[in-house]
C-alpha cells in the first residue's frame, strides 16, 4: 500500500508540472498544432479509428501505417476522454515516472529519482520533439524496459516478463518505426551486459528472449501488416547522406553548453540543463564501480556522435554494419539516448553524493569543468561570431557588450547551477536537491525557443473551432454519403 501512495505522489507530481507547461492551449481553447501536429497527428486523433482509408489516391491501409498510432494505448484513453492536450502531456508524464522508477529502483534514493525523472522529461529531446509525436512517445519507454530487465534479474520473471513486453509493444504501436528499433538495441544490450555482470543462469536469457517475443506478439497487429507493406513501398533503401542529414556539425555542438547555439533541436536536441550535465559528469567516473554507470556513459557518447552525422565516421559504420539502420533517415534520432543516459548518470551522482562516496576532488573537477567549459565555449563564440550562428529569440531589454544576450544570460545560468551543485555538494538533503531541481527547471524552460507565460508553455497552437469541417466539405460528404 505504501509502494501505491508513493507511486501515485510521483505520478501526481509531475502531472502537475507538465500539466502547467501544456495548459496554455486547452487555456485558450486551442489545440496544440505545431508543424506535424496539425498536419498529421490531430487529423488522426479527430477523425474516426478506419483500418482502411479511401482519401489518398486509391486508398491506403491505415492499419499498416506505423504512424497512424490509433491502437496505441495512450492514444486510444485519450480519444476516450477527449484531450488531444492530455495526450501530448501524457508523454512526458509517463517518461519522467518511468524514469524515476528505474533509477528509484537502481539507488533507492527517491531524491536522485526524481531529478534523474525531470532531467530526461525536460530534455531538448522530450521538449523540441513534440511535433514528432509518435517519436516522444516512443522515447517514453526505454526506462520501464530497463526495469524489467532489473526485476528479470532478480528472478521475478513471471510478471515482469510482461511488463517488459507490454512496454516494448507500446514503444513499437506509438507511431515511429525507427526510436521504437534503437529502444531494442538498447534494451537488448542492457540486457546481455545484465546478464553476464550478474552471472545470470540461461533461465534469465529464456526470460529476456520471451519478453522479447512477447513484445512482437502484442504489436503484431501493426507489425505484420507493416512488414508486408514495406515490400510495396517505393522507400525501398535509404542512402547515407539521408542518414546522417540533420546531424549537428561540430560548432553545432557547442549547443550541449549554449542552446541558443543556432542547431536542429528538434532532429538533433543536446540540452539537457547545465546542472544535469556536471552531475552526469560525476556520475560518469563511477564506470569502474558500477557497470550500469558504464553503459550509460557509452551509450550516451555513442548518441552523441551518431548525432554528429558524417562529421565523425561512427555513423557510417552504423548504417554499413547495424541490421535496418538503411531503412531509416537522420541517424541524430539516436539523441534520446545522450538524455536518458545523462540523466540516470544524474541521478547516480545524486544517490552517490547522499551517501558520501564521492570524493572532494571529483566534485570540484565537475564543477571546475563546467565552469571551464562555459568560459571556453564564449571565447570560441566572440573570436568566431560567424562559425556559431545563433538562434533569434525575444531580444531582452537594454544591450550588453562582446556577446549576444543569450550568452549572458548563459552564464547566470552556470553560476545558478554551481550554486546550487555546491550547496547539494555539502549538504545533501531535500532543500538542496529542491533548489537542483529548480534550477533545472528553470533552465530547461528558458532553453526552450518558445515564450513562458502563467499559463505555461507557449506552444503554437489553433483555436479549436478551425479544426471543424467547412459548410462546403460538410455538404460534399452528404452527398458523397451514399
Amino acid at each position: 500500500m505504501a509502494g501505491l501512495r508513493h507511486a501515485a505522489a510521483v505520478v501526481a507530481g509531475y502531472t502537475l508540472l507538465f500539466a502547467w507547461m501544456f495548459a496554455y492551449a486547452p487555456a485558450t481553447g486551442a489545440y496544440l498544432t505545431e508543424s506535424d501536429l496539425y498536419e498529421y497527428y490531430l487529423p488522426i486523433f479527430l477523425a474516426p479509428i478506419t483500418a482502411w482509408s479511401p482519401y489518398e489516391f486509391s486508398g491506403l491501409p491505415a492499419f499498416a501505417d506505423p504512424g497512424d498510432f490509433s491502437l496505441y494505448p495512450p492514444h486510444y484513453i485519450a480519444r476516450l476522454l477527449g484531450s488531444w492536450t492530455g495526450l501530448v502531456t501524457s508523454a512526458f508524464v509517463l517518461a519522467s515516472s518511468l524514469m524515476y522508477a528505474l533509477i528509484h529502483y537502481l539507488t533507492r534514493s527517491w531524491r536522485a529519482a526524481a531529478f534523474a525523472g525531470l532531467a530526461y522529461g525536460l530534455s531538448e529531446t522530450m521538449l523540441e520533439r513534440i511535433p514528432h509525436l509518435g517519436t516522444v512517445h516512443a522515447f517514453v519507454w526505454l526506462p520501464l524496459i530497463l526495469l524489467a530487465i532489473e526485476r528479470l534479474c532478480d528472478k521475478r520473471r513471471g510478471l515482469w516478463v510482461s511488463i517488459g513486453a507490454a512496454a516494448m509493444a507500446c514503444a513499437i504501436l506509438a507511431g515511429h518505426p525507427q526510436p521504437a528499433i534503437y529502444t531494442a538495441y538498447a534494451a537488448l544490450i542492457y540486457a546481455l551486459l545484465a546478464g553476464r555482470s550478474t552471472r545470470q543462469p540461461l533461465a534469465y536469457y529464456a526470460a529476456v528472449a520471451g519478453m522479447f517475443a512477447l513484445s512482437g506478439l502484442i504489436a503484431a497487429v501493426k507489425l505484420l501488416p507493416l512488414v508486408e507493406a514495406s515490400t510495396l513501398m517505393a522507400r525501398q533503401f535509404v542512402s547515407f547522406s539521408q542518414f546522417a542529414a540533420h546531424g549537428n556539425s561540430p560548432a553545432q555542438t557547442l549547443s550541449l553548453l549554449y542552446p541558443v547555439v543556432l542547431h536542429e533541436g528538434r532532429e538533433a536536441p543536446t540540452y539537457v540543463g547545465l546542472v544535469a550535465l556536471v552531475l552526469a559528469f560525476i556520475g560518469g567516473a563511477r564506470v569502474r564501480e558500477d557497470w550500469r554507470a558504464a553503459y550509460c556513459v557509452v551509450t550516451a557518447l555513442f548518441a552523441l556522435l551518431i548525432g554528429m552525422g558524417d562529421a565523425t565516421p561512427l555513423a557510417r559504420i552504423a548504417y554499413t554494419v547495424v541490421p535496418l539502420y538503411d531503412n531509416f533517415r537522420v541517424a541524430a534520432r539516436h539523441l534520446f539516448l545522450f538524455a536518458f543516459g545523462s540523466a540516470a548518470l544524474a541521478g547516480f551522482a545524486i544517490a552517490a553524493l547522499e551517501r558520501g562516496e564521492v570524493a572532494a576532488h571529483v566534485r570540484r573537477r565537475a564543477l571546475l569543468a563546467m565552469l571551464g567549459l562555459i568560459g571556453a565555449g564564449a571565447a570560441l563564440l566572440a573570436i568566431w561570431p560567424d562559425t556559431f550562428p545563433l538562434e533569434a529569440r525575444a531580444p531582452l531589454s537594454g544591450t550588453l557588450p562582446l556577446w549576444h544576450q543569450g550568452i549572458w544570460v548563459q552564464f547566470a545560468v552556470a553560476l545558478a547551477s554551481g550554486a546550487a551543485l555546491l550547496a547539494f555538494c555539502r549538504r545533501p538533503g531535500v532543500l538542496t536537491a529542491m533548489i537542483c531541481g529548480v534550477v533545472l527547471v528553470a533552465d530547461t524552460l528558458h532553453a526552450l525557443p518558445y515564450g513562458i507565460s502563467p499559463q505555461g508553455v507557449k506552444h503554437v497552437t489553433m483555436p479549436m473551432g478551425e479544426a471543424d469541417p467547412s459548410v462546403h466539405a460538410l455538404q460534399l460528404g452528404r452527398e458523397l454519403a451514399p
